[in-house]
Order: C-alpha cells, then sequence, then structure tokens
C-alpha cells in the first residue's frame, strides 16, 4: 500500500513532509514499537509531542508518520520542515482514533494485494485491452474507460447508466468527443491528473457524476488515460491505488500493441482509423482530426515510406518521428510494415488544377525531407492528391499499388503515382487476357519484328511519341540521321499500320510501350503466336 494512500485512508487533512516522493513509496504497516532496525518498506506510527522518537529519525530507518492533532488544518504550517523520513499527518480524530484506525490498515492492506494479483492475472491472460478490461472490471467494480492520447476508445466494460449520454456518445462514435474532452480540460480537471501524476477522484461539474481519471504512461511519456465512472460502488482511496495500477498495466499493453497514438509529430491512431475505414460517421472523423491540429479543408497526399528490408514496427516509428520533422503538420502511423504518412499541401488558388505542382513542391522539394529518406535509405511512394479525408483508404492503396509496381526498383527516393500510371495499370493486371485486352496487337507485333529481324522500328516509333514535332530531336535520341528517321516512320505505317501523326495512333502506341516496358520478357513469351508473322 503507497503511503499516499494510508494517508487518504485515515481521512487526514492535510500533511507536510520534506520529501514528497516518500508518499508514492509502497510500504508494509507496522504496528510494533519503532525499532532502528526498521527497513525502508515499513511505516510506523507515532504520536506528535509525546515520547521524541520521531525526532531522532534519520535516513534508512523507514517511514513515520506523525500523528498531528489540529483544530484549524492550517496549523500544520507551524510544522514546516520535518525530519528525513518523517511525514506530519494533520487529523481531527483524537490520537485513540487514530490510531484504532491505523491498526486496520493491514487487514485493508492484504485486500487491495490480493486484488492487485487478480488485476496481474487478469493481465497476463488478455490479448488485448479490450480483454484486459472486461476482467479488469470486476475487480474494480465500477464502469471503465480506456482512451488513448488521441483520445480513441481502446476499451470500455461495465455497464454505462442511461442517463450519462456523454459517455454513451464515446462508447459508441469510438472517441472521447471534443466536448467531453474540452470540459474536463476547462474544468482543469486533466490539469490536475498530469500535475498529480496519479488518479485523482473527482465531481463533474457538469453531470454531478464522480469520476476517478489516472493518467498512463509509458517510460514517462503520456500514452492515455484510464477512467474509472462511480456506479456500482462508492470509489475508496484503495480503489484509487488499484486504478493507478491498472494503467500501469494498460500502460504496458499500449506499447507492445502500438496503439499509443500521439497525435501530431507521433504515431495516430486517428489515421490509422483513416486507413482501416474505423469511422461510424464524417462528423466524429473531422473532430477527432480537429484535435490533431492537422489542417482541415485543404488539399492532401498520402505517403507510404519503406526502409530496411524486414524492419518492424518500432524501425517505423523512429522513422516517423524523422519524417514528421521534416514535414509540416503531418500525421503518421506505422501500418503493417509501412510508415503511413497524410500529407496537408495547403489550398489552391488558381483556376487550374495545380495540385500536381503542389504536391511535388511539398515534398521533392523538400531538403529536410529527402536528407531523411537518403541518409536513412528509404523510400516514399506518393499518392494521388486529393481533398475529402474519407479517401484516406484508397489514396493509401494507391502508395501500396505504386510500392508493388515499382518497389524493385530503388534508384529514385520519391515516388509520384501520377507519373507511373501506367506502370500500375500493368502491374495490377493478373492474368494474360487482362494484359491482351489493354495492349494494341500493332505495338506487339512491331517488337516481335524488331526482335526477329534486329530492326528498330519500335524505339523509332516511341522516339517519335516522346518528341512530337522534333523529327531532329527524336533523329538525335536514336543516334541516327533524319534520313533514316523518316524512312523508318514511313515503314512502320507500312509494316504495322500504325500512323504516327495520328493523335490516336500515338495514344495507343504510347499507352502498350509502358505495358509492354513493364511485363518484359513474361509478355513476350506469352506472345509467341505473334513470332512467325
Amino acid at each position: 500500500m503507497r503511503v499516499r494512500t494510508v494517508i487518504d485512508m485515515l481521512g487526514c487533512l492535510s500533511y507536510i513532509a520534506t520529501d514528497e516522493s516518500l508518499l508514492d513509496r509502497d510500504v508494509i504497516v507496522r504496528m510494533a514499537e519503532i525499532s532502528m532496525r526498521d527497513a525502508e518498506s515499513v511505516l510506523s506510527l507515532a504520536r506528535f509531542g509525546g515520547r521524541s522518537t520521531w525526532r531522532e529519525r534519520s535516513r534508512g530507518e523507514g517511514i513515520l508518520l506523525v500523528h498531528v492533532p489540529v483544530i484549524d488544518v492550517e496549523s500544520l504550517e507551524d510544522l514546516r520542515n520535518p525530519p528525513m523520513g518523517v511525514i506530519f499527518a494533520g487529523s481531527k480524530k483524537p490520537y485513540d482514533e487514530f490510531l484504532a484506525a491505523f491498526r486496520r490498515l493491514p487487514e485493508q492492506c492484504a485486500l487491495l494485494s490480493l486484488r492487485r494479483n487478480k488485476l496481474h492475472e487478469a493481465f497476463l491472460h488478455s490479448y488485448d485491452v479490450q480483454q484486459f478490461a472486461n476482467k479488469a472490471y470486476p475487480i474494480i467494480g465500477n464502469p471503465i474507460i480506456i482512451t488513448n492520447s488521441d483520445h480513441r476508445l481502446l476499451a470500455n466494460a461495465g455497464e454505462i447508466p442511461e442517463d450519462r449520454e456523454d459517455v454513451i456518445e464515446v462508447v459508441e462514435c469510438g472517441y472521447l468527443s471534443d466536448s467531453v474532452n474540452a470540459g474536463l480540460e476547462a474544468d482543469g480537471i486533466i490539469r490536475d491528473v498530469r500535475l498529480r501524476r496519479h488518479a485523482v477522484l473527482t465531481v463533474s461539474p457538469r453531470f454531478g457524476a464522480r469520476w476517478a481519471h489516472s493518467i498512463v504512461y509509458v517510460h514517462h511519456m503520456e500514452m492515455g488515460r484510464f477512467d474509472v465512472l462511480e456506479s456500482d460502488k462508492p470509489i475508496t482511496p484503495l480503489d484509487l491505488e488499484l486504478i493507478d495500477y491498472a494503467g500501469t498495466l494498460v500502460g504496458v499493453m499500449i506499447e507492445r500493441l502500438g496503439v499509443a497514438g500521439d497525435r501530431v509529430g507521433a504515431g495516430s491512431s486517428v489515421l490509422r482509423d483513416l486507413i482501416n475505414g474505423n469511422f461510424v460517421n464524417e462528423g466524429t472523423m473531422r473532430s477527432q482530426l480537429a484535435l490533431t491540429q492537422l489542417p482541415l479543408n485543404e488539399t492532401y497526399a498520402m505517403v507510404a515510406v519503406i526502409g530496411q528490408r524486414g524492419a518492424g514496427p518500432d524501425y517505423y516509428t523512429r522513422a516517423g518521428r524523422l519524417v514528421a520533422n521534416a514535414v509540416r503538420s503531418c500525421l503518421w502511423t506505422v501500418e503493417g510494415n509501412v510508415l503511413a504518412v497524410l500529407v496537408p499541401l495547403g489550398r489552391s488558388t488558381v483556376a487550374g488544377y495545380d495540385d500536381y505542382n503542389r504536391t511535388s513542391k511539398t515534398l521533392l522539394l523538400n531538403r529536410r525531407l529527402r536528407a531523411v529518406l537518403n541518409n536513412n535509405d528509404m523510400y516514399a511512394y506518393v499518392s494521388e492528391p486529393f481533398v475529402a479525408l474519407g479517401m484516406v483508404a484508397g489514396r493509401f492503396s494507391q502508395c501500396i499499388e505504386l510500392l508493388d509496381a515499382v518497389g524493385e526498383e530503388r534508384t529514385v527516393r520519391i515516388r509520384l503515382y501520377w507519373e507511373e500510371r501506367f506502370t500500375v495499370m500493368a502491374c495490377n493486371a493478373k492474368t494474360f487476357e487482362q494484359i491482351d485486352s489493354m495492349v494494341d496487337k500493332r505495338a506487339v507485333a512491331m517488337l516481335v519484328y524488331d526482335r526477329t529481324h534486329g530492326t528498330q522500328y519500335f524505339d523509332t516509333a516511341i522516339m517519335s511519341v516522346g518528341h512530337p514535332g522534333s523529327p531532329a530531336e527524336a533523329a538525335e535520341a536514336l543516334n541516327v540521321h533524319r534520313n533514316t528517321y523518316f524512312y523508318r516512320v514511313n515503314k512502320v505505317r507500312e509494316l504495322f499500320f500504325i500512323d504516327l501523326k495520328d493523335g490516336d495512333d500515338r495514344l495507343a502506341l504510347a499507352f502498350s510501350a509502358r505495358m509492354l516496358e513493364v511485363l518484359g520478357d513474361r509478355f513476350y513469351l506469352d506472345a509467341n503466336d505473334y513470332a512467325d508473322q
């Protein structure tokens, strides 16, 4: 049992301790006479003004709780500097009554220890936060709400009273609503819990309900909240200590399961829910995004970042922090073995479609981002820009499709979907029939002819498309004389019925060339029917 719990259980009006950390120490309540050989984990009781034993205390002799009778709580201010290891506890109870309450503590301490052990067993036999909440509810004895630092509901257990519409809304929407959280912040409740760093029992001014609020910390970082609604039974100081312990166990699970989420500059579970389509409605989605400080009503792009092969979530969590430092106001989360990043691009100020240009400037010209990618051997795959945030899941799928299509070609650090559109389409074609339906057979015949006869008609046709209206540039790119170039263009029309001056023929050739470029020899092997023509 913690010293803080002992003080609350004894109904002390106030206390004074030179070292505040004493209050968080787990102790054994000792009833025997004080001994100089007491261990630090022992808590003993003494009477103020009686024998001078408490005045002789020094470090290493356990903790001594000194009963100080007060009529006015402020009279304790006269005792400003207790000796090391001594806590003055002010109480209106006479010493004999205070001592009787102190003697009941070992039994209550044993009960608390039993409940702690049950919580630990529940933790050991739970595979996620929800299952732990279900097991913890009968031990704690009141409804439980567990959220992460993005205000996302990780778990709830116990029956919520029907008149608590605010709590029911949280359970149904899956998020702590903006209004509820703003109310807690405005009332100073959460600030008080953060300052004290232990569970605090509060009364909601709006609903009159009593709550026990506890912050979940992982490695001294705030990762969520463990809240208990006083509904089934009164919450006692023993319950507050038990709630703190349950929050510690939840912190371990949050770290292990990667559901912390931490808003801007850290892994955002809001973005994870966008990718997985977990929001029940657009209102909830937008209210939670507002909490992340992501700019709303702008253009966005999804980015998938990959690095070392076989790297796990810890690697991508570190990568996410680096990327967030390079890209303003982005959200990121680790999705599988990929770092997913939602990048705001600002608003368009022109009549035309400049989103491609703005995406390129935001990412390709970002020196810090390029340095992060170069220095850590990472690659970014960028989706089409979009405005509606409900499109996040589809745009993330675009990133993955682009990664699958060009991922093995690790030469360009940042790939843009719209520049690789045909490559992705070719990669998505899974059967020969699908490929065959998209490729112009004249282009295939030209390729097979070149391979059989050693000619370069296909390359000539592609250069003609790549240098429209510039025969000289096309010839130079082919490293041939202009007359040779014109001869080949005429032969393309004569042999393969492709007119390089016709827009439709040029489009069919360009599209087919990109498909064939991606498919390579695999397609040629399937196209042997053309070899004998």
